[in-house]
């Protein structure tokens, strides 16, 4: 017995049960296949799950990368906070050496609270 698993009309796997000969089934052992059905199911979409999910933290790490560098690289102080608290999220190289550690919460919301920014939707 083959059968197909699929979802939304996309295939996802196959299933395949083998005898050495032609069978009829009980109704608890078609129960039992039912549910042995949905347990493979079950576990192929939660391994491409997995799979798409380790793709994704790949690409998210190697973009964080990329962004470190490109800060890094910047010759001009950067410092980024955030908007809702002032809290001191990054400061580049260039920022320490400018002020040192003087880099205070309440300086920077002080700071942001002067900037007339749109509100972010």
């Amino acid at each position: 017995m083959i059968v197909p698993l699929t979802q939304a009309d996309k295939w996802v796997g196959l299933l395949s049960f083998n005898w050495d000969k032609p069978r009829e089934f009980s109704p608890e052992e078609q129960e039992t296949y039912q549910a042995m059905i949905g347990l493979g199911f079950a576990a192929i979409e939660n391994r491409r799950l997995l799979i798409t999910m380790e793709q994704e933290r790949l690409k998210l790490k190697q973009s964080e990368e990329r962004f470190e560098a490109i800060i890094k690289a910047i010759p001009i102080p950067i410092v980024v906070a955030r908007l809702s608290d002032g809290a001191i999220l990054y400061v580049n190289e260039h920022s320490s050496r400018l002020v040192g550690n003087r880099w205070s919460n309440l300086a920077i919301s002080k700071f942001l609270a002067s900037i007339k920014t749109p509100p972010i939707e």
